[in-house]
């Protein structure tokens, strides 16, 4: 036997269990809650008036529609019992769903509540059918216009269809469209120049007067007696006649009037009458004696009958005979309806035999949401039901119960051969039914995708088919889809170089029957959006900007689908580009790339509301991936050219700084050569004689080209740097006072310096080159008075950031950034801007190394540069610096020291005899004793002679034989103590890596002057 559990099992189990049950009651109260909620949406927004009775008839809640419908207002309406207090009809209804049977109700009906009258139409559902008594959900719907309509629509068949012995119940007004006889009597008169009017038998008026003179309106008819008498004259005039038009003088007045019958069937029901026109027989004595009889004023009388025309007898006469002819064809077409009428009544008779099947049929039809045709195929006539016509795009009231069709026009062309070869096979019986997919023509001329299927249901005598019967189903939407699919497809397979988006826009304009496609890329801020293809009325657009706001693009942006079928123009009024183009629709889709990031939109726009916004979503949503990868794939092909313009650009920079270093070194020794003879020569010459100045000129020229010289070796990253942990802001605050005298006094100088700036490390040398090379160029860019501002701070630079500059890394910078508020730079200035030599200032005043050497500091010391500049609106240079990670020891700059003497001695290493002798020179000058060697193997022999000591080796580092550096290691093995110093024109990175000095290293850049070369030589054997 099993083991009964423990009594601790036990009440686990019993815990779990309540647990459970808890979890149960949480789920359906969610559940409850989610209902009513989906129930209230439900219910306050339901197009027909809603009700909810308690169980004893009393109005417990109601929606906004019903209040309308009833013309109350909330509180009257809540806790009205209305099955005790409304129509005895009602009443029945309600209880009947009280009892929990559902009912309906329809009848006039006045709310007690709001004392408005209308035709009603009731459901009343129980809450809980076969239960007594229940709640009761009640549906309300105001049919007070579509009984009136039916009530019109009777009494019309009611007077078609009455025999033609009653003429009594046939009224005019039944029998035709008074608005078509209105327009018909208004062009009579205008075109004759006559009064007229139509009216009944006894000269009331049916129509209203057309080209009435003022003497009969407004004199002779405002007279009690002249009214009476017109009446008269009218019903006489109105005489049935066979022969001719009624010809007379008015019996009211006395002006010419005529008239003629209008019958049906012989039966006298109207009269045509025109006339108020005079001759020379009607004078203004008879006018005045006429007033005088009815009393009226003489003078208005005579002056209203010198306006009413005059007319020869003739021609009145000639325009009666016309309106004789005009009332006889008005009898005969009032006849044909008559005997229309009765045709379709009877063919109504005939055909309710066959109504409860057709109903049944229609009741199936309706769920399947087809349409049912019939044609006969003698005749080409079609009928389609109601249904039917609605897929074929008619509207209600255009509907025609069938039409006769020529095929070949119904069916597209590129269709038709497959159909009727189709349909043929049917009639050959090789086949059972006909069914297939065509595109058939709308009321306008469109076409659209359905889905045939029908069978032949009559045959003659000799077998052939007389009657052909079936169903159609809108496909339209399914075809349009597939078709959307294929586009997709064959763009992808064809090799075709046609633009993607281009064929894309064209594409949908057309699939969708809209107006407008666009497809744009988002900008980087989010807030605008920049057009790549525009196709709209059958054309393409130029491509803009377009900003978000307050558009129902910015709306779309971030959602799967946004849709706006109708009065989007209205729900955004300041989007510009809807109120131009007059829209009323908009459909837009978000477009991802495979990062999730949003990056543009797909919108179609239309003048008219939407036929289909679900068929638009769904295309829309289906090539919005296609797109993404195709903007993906543009980007990834646009970042490779930048990559390869950047790579051939880096290689000219590399080629231009190989130069650069190349010719450095030799020129740099030459340039050595001539500052140093040049000092030497000032210190021997009389400070009076002239040629002192010549002296100096060429000093100053030597020392320029060793600026060039130094910028070459800048920008090409080969000159030798001694980087420093430093504040930027004291940096930059040390070269305030220069760059100010550099600039002039109509500049203003403006500095921002950051708070809390991180240190970086750099050579402060090169702060001050990137800030007075900045300020000259902005200075010139600055026609007169303006501003420069430098400005610090710290920038941590995230991915996302990064992957939308390229080039850029993420991580911590220190940022300087000068600005100003000059004449700006054009695009293709600012794509050449850091290339060596390029210049846009005059012959003469630039070298167009200024921004290249700027371009080869900024690199050497990992760091990136970008300039914003637009014509007219200044130019901004961004620098960033990467923030110094080690321990931070912020240095300072040392005042320079003079020129002194010592005895030391030094051995001096120069391949280039004129620099060898002069550093000779210049070093025994300051008292040390120089041994001087052309080679490093000359030197390492004369250190091996020497029987002193050696305190310095001063050597170039280019040489033959062996560099500098593996001259030093040789010998320091003879004279360990020794220090050590090079000199070149360029690193090679011998002593330094990539021009940055090992710490230890001694190094002077040539060319050097005296006080230069005493100054590094103290320094170097200070450190001994």
């Amino acid at each position: 036997m099993a083991e009964k559990p423990s009594y601790q099992e036990l009440l686990l189990k019993i815990a779990a269990m309540e647990q459970e049950k808890t979890a149960i009651r949480q789920r359906g109260k969610s559940l409850a809650e989610n209902k009513d909620k989906r129930y209230r949406i439900i219910f306050e927004n339901s197009p027909l008036g809603m009700i909810r009775f308690d169980p004893l008839g009393a109005i417990v809640d109601c929606n906004e529609k019903l209040i309308e419908i009833m013309g109350s207002t909330r509180e009257k309406l809540i806790g009205f019992n209305a099955a005790r207090e409304s129509t005895p009809k009602m009443q029945v209804a309600l209880k009947k769903a009280l009892a929990g049977e559902a009912s309906f109700y329809e009848d006039a009906f006045t709310s007690v509540t709001g004392g408005k009258s209308s035709f009603l139409r009731v459901v009343f559902n129980p809450v809980t059918p076969g239960q007594s008594p229940s709640e009761v959900i009640a549906t309300l719907e105001d049919v007070t216009s579509r009984r009136l309509a039916e009530e019109v629509i009777a009494r019309r068949l009611l007077s078609l269809t009455q025999p033609l012995s009653d003429a009594s119940a046939i009224a005019f007004e039944d029998l035709f469209n008074i608005s078509d006889i209105q327009l018909l009597q208004d062009q009579f008169a205008k075109a004759t120049g006559v009064a007229s009017i139509i009216t009944r038998t006894d000269g009331t008026p049916i129509t209203r007067p057309s080209n009435f003179t003022r003497l009969c309106s407004e004199i002779i008819r405002s007279s009690e007696k002249g009214w009476a008498n017109c009446c008269k004259s009218d019903a006489a005039l109105g005489r049935l006649s066979t022969t001719g038009p009624m010809i007379q003088p008015c019996l009211s007045g006395g002006l010419w009037d005529a008239g003629a019958g209008i019958s049906i069937g012989g039966h006298h029901i109207a009269n045509w009458l025109i006339g108020q026109v005079r001759d020379q027989t009607q004078t203004e004595e008879k006018i005045r004696q006429y007033a005088r009889e009815i009393g009226v004023s003489e003078e208005r009388a005579v002056q209203a009958f010198q306006e009413v025309p005059a007319m020869s007898r003739e021609h009145f006469e000639d325009i009666a005979r016309s309106l004789f002819t005009l009332a006889n064809s008005l009898s005969i077409t009032a006849y044909q309806n008559v005997q229309q009428a009765r045709f379709i009544t009877d063919l109504n008779k005939a055909r309710e035999q066959l109504q409860d099947s057709e109903i049944r049929l229609r009741f199936a039809l309706e769920g399947a949401n087809d349409g049912l045709w019939d044609a006969n195929l003698l005749t080409g006539a079609i009928y389609f039901s109601e249904r039917g016509y609605e897929i074929l795009g008619y509207t209600p009231g255009t509907m025609t119960e069938s039409m006769t069709v020529d095929w070949r026009t119904l069916v597209h062309p590129d269709d038709f051969p497959g159909t009727w070869t189709h349909i043929v096979s049917h009639f050959k019986k090789r086949i059972p039914m006909v069914r297939i997919e065509v595109r058939l023509r709308e009321q306008y001329g469109r076409w659209k995708w359905i889905l045939a299927r029908g069978k032949v249901v009559e045959w003659d005598a000799n077998g052939r088919a007389k009657r052909l019967t079936g169903t159609l189903t809108d496909i339209d939407n399914r075809k349009k889809i597939e078709e959307a699919q294929m586009f997709l497809l064959e763009y992808d397979r064809s090799s075709s170089r046609e633009d993607f988006f281009k064929a894309l826009v064209m594409f949908l304009t057309e699939l969708l029957r809209i107006d407008s496609a666009c497809v744009c890329l988002l900008e980087a801020d989010g807030l605008s959006a920049q057009t790549v293809a525009v196709f709209q009325d059958g054309r393409f657009l130029d491509n803009l900007t377009y900003f978000l706001q307050g558009t129902p693009c910015g709306t779309t942006v971030g959602e799967t689908i946004y849709c706006c079928p109708e009065r989007v123009r209205h729900l955004f009024p300041n989007d510009e580009l809807l109120q131009e183009i007059v829209a009323e629709s908009y459909v837009g889709t978000t477009l991802w790339n495979s990062q999730g990031k949003k990056i543009g939109l797909i919108t179609v726009i239309g003048r008219q509301v939407l036929d289909s916004p679900d068929l638009a979503e769904s295309i829309l949503k289906l090539v919005a991936n296609r797109t993404a990868s195709e903007f993906e794939r543009r980007v990834a092909e646009h970042e490779r050219a930048i990559l390869q313009t950047q790579l051939i650009q880096a290689q000219k920079m590399e080629s231009v700084g190989r130069l650069a270093g190349g010719v450095a070194h030799d020129f740099n020794n030459m340039l050595g050569v001539i500052l140093g003879h040049v000092e030497l020569a000032e210190e021997q010459i009389n400070p009076a004689d002239p040629l002192l100045q010549d002296l100096h000129e060429i000093k100053n020229a030597a020392i320029r080209s060793a600026d060039l010289t130094r910028q070459l070796l800048a920008f090409a990253r080969k000159q030798t740097i001694s980087p420093k942990v430093l504040d930027l802001n004291n940096t930059v605050e040390s070269s305030l006072n220069m760059l100010r005298r550099l600039i002039g006094e109509d500049i203003n100088l403006a500095w921002l310096p950051g708070n809390g700036l991180w240190p970086v490390k750099i050579d402060p040398t090169q702060i001050d080159q990137i800030l007075a090379n900045l300020t000259v160029n902005a200075r010139d860019a600055i026609a007169g008075v303006g501003r420069i501002t430098i400005e610090t701070d710290n920038l941590v630079l995230d991915d996302d950031y990064c992957a939308d500059h390229m080039g850029f890394l993420p991580g911590s910078y220190v940022l300087m950034m000068v600005s100003d508020d000059g004449c700006g730079m054009d695009k293709e200035t600012r794509e050449h801007a850091f290339e060596p030599f390029f210049t846009t200032k005059e012959i003469g005043k630039g070298t167009g190394l200024g921004l290249a050497t700027i371009y080869g500091i900024v690199k050497q010391n990992s760091g990136f540069i970008n300039v914003y500049s637009e014509p007219g609106k200044g130019t901004t240079f961004r620098i960033l610096l990467p923030k110094y990670v080690g321990k931070a020891r912020l240095e300072q700059d040392k005042p320079a020291e003079a020129m002194q003497q010592g005895q030391e001695t030094i051995l001096l290493v120069e391949d280039e005899p004129s620099i060898l002798q002069l550093g000779k020179r210049m070093l025994e000058g300051m008292g040390y004793q120089v041994l001087a060697a052309a080679t490093p193997g000359e030197a390492l022999q004369m250190a091996e002679q020497h029987s002193g000591t050696i305190h310095l080796l001063l050597t170039d580092v280019i040489m033959p034989e062996m560099n500098g550096r593996d001259l030093a290691k040789r010998l320091l093995s003879l004279y360990p103590q020794m220090a050590r110093m090079f000199m070149s024109g360029y690193t090679a990175d011998v002593i330094a890596h990539h021009g940055v000095l090992d710490v230890g290293v001694q190094f002077i850049q040539k060319p050097f002057s005296k006080a230069e070369l005493s100054a590094k030589v103290r320094e170097a054997l200070k450190r001994v």
